[in-house]
């Protein structure tokens, strides 16, 4: 991992607890299954912003909820499959899009979280978790 990064994502983890706790009421524990709530967070998430006006404040908002969820993701991936890259720019996809490489396959798992806020169900991050394994497994089999 980038050594620059982890201040950032242990505070990141800790707003994302943080959240989780206060907010919704939900104990997060680093487990793969703990991403379920993760999915949990995202869908209640989803309906309270239909009901608030599209403005800066929430497109912000939201990302900053996303990008705290991403690095929990980030944390239970390697707690589960060991460490991997996570950077904050991709060179394909621009800046600010915190990918993450393990095992030869990048994902990018703040655009899961914005994905599942913004189509629900459909992008859940529960079910990219499982192509994500399945992929990565399938490179290290290689």
């Amino acid at each position: 991992m980038n050594e620059n990064l982890l201040p950032i994502r242990k505070k990141l983890i800790r707003l994302a607890l943080d959240l989780a706790s206060e907010d919704y009421h939900i104990e997060l524990d680093f487990s793969e299954k703990s991403l379920r709530k993760v999915d949990e967070i995202l869908l209640t998430l989803r309906k309270q912003l239909k009901s608030t006006p599209d403005s800066e404040e929430k497109r912000l908002g939201t990302q900053g909820i996303a990008l705290e969820l991403c690095a929990y993701i980030v944390q239970v991936i390697e707690n589960h499959y060991g460490e991997g890259k996570w950077e904050r720019d991709s060179k394909e996809y621009g800046k600010e899009t915190w990918p993450f490489t393990h095992s030869g396959v990048t994902i990018f798992p703040m655009n899961w979280c914005l994905k599942c806020i913004d189509n629900g169900r459909k992008d859940k991050v529960w079910r990219k978790y499982n192509t994500f394994v399945d992929a990565m497994k399938k490179q290290v089999d290689a």
